[in-house]
């Protein structure tokens, strides 16, 4: 067993389609290797201002699979180092974009962002800084919620290592990025995402969730209780988290499950659109260390 922290990433969504929804990005893990520019298959790069850097594939924080993209800002000027592509999307249409990422730059407007060219709107977030004591750890960004319209549909998805100013030496610095996704909502789903098989009976359970109201309050509080299951239907463990709409990190702080099978719950408290409790369960098992 490779690691020691079972992380638990939630996508739960109802009122929208996840599961059933294509993601539209090309290439989203940077597992097709490089193409004969040495770009990441599927990607462009671009260096804007008089920003110098790299962008190249990595091991060393994949989320899935074996590599992951870094891209480097290596100097103080005004500008970016972009990784980019463009997406046909249909016209009067919603879509959520969402990352694994994670920068040790200090500057703060590091960015994931989708732009259309000819309209003014932007869509975008800022990556957050993804370094606990040294150790870089890749984490789910918010989710960002696109509206097409009816005449503009390329769409330009970018992640960028920036700088606004020149002579900010803050700026220099890593981004490190992986499964991008670009979906169409449809539907109600609930979705449980990289949650492992197996674990060791010293392994502490955290997690991370996200909701996104499909009426758009997407500051709204959620209270998400999330449980632990026995075999026999014994509920071991219980936390109530209180939490926004949009990316809810959390931790159990429970460890030392005896070995056998489980099964995690994680319920959305009944909202006021819903007449019942929203529900997604996923069973693992916990074993011996060896």
């Amino acid at each position: 067993m490779p690691f020691k922290i079972i992380t638990l990433f939630f996508f739960i969504l109802t009122g929208l389609s996840l599961n059933a929804a294509e993601n539209l990005v090309r290439n989203p893990g940077f597992e097709e290797g490089l193409d004969t520019k040495g770009f990441p298959c599927g990607w462009i790069v671009e260096k804007t201002g008089k920003a110098d850097g790299i962008v190249e594939l990595s091991k060393d924080f994949s989320t899935e699979g074996k590599y992951c993209c870094h891209l480097k800002k290596t100097n103080d000027a005004a500008g970016g180092v972009i990784l980019m592509q463009k997406i046909n999307l249909k016209k009067n249409r919603k879509y959520v974009f969402y990352l694994d990422a994670a920068r040790t730059a200090k500057y703060r407007w590091h960015y994931y962002q989708i732009r259309f060219p000819g309209r003014k709107e932007i869509f975008s977030s800022h990556i957050a800084d993804a370094s606990e004591d040294g150790n870089v750890k890749l984490k789910g960004t918010e989710p960002v919620i696109i509206n097409t319209d009816n005449e503009h549909t390329l769409a330009y998805l970018a992640v960028s290592a920036w700088g606004n100013n020149n002579n900010d030496a803050s700026s220099i610095g890593d981004v490190w990025v992986d499964e991008v996704v670009l979906k169409e909502f449809e539907a109600q789903i609930l979705e449980l995402h990289k949650v492992g098989l197996y674990y060791f009976t010293t392994d502490t359970i955290s997690g991370n969730l996200i909701f996104t109201d499909p009426d758009g309050m997407e500051n709204r509080s959620i209270e998400i209780d999330v449980s632990i299951w026995n075999n026999n239907g014994v509920k071991v463990f219980e936390k109530v988290i209180n939490g926004n709409c949009g990316n809810n990190q959390f931790q159990l702080d429970y460890s030392g499950l005896a070995p056998g099978k489980y099964t995690l719950k994680a319920v959305i408290k009944a909202l006021k659109h819903e007449n019942k409790d929203i529900e997604i369960s996923k069973d693992f098992h916990v074993q011996e260390k060896y």
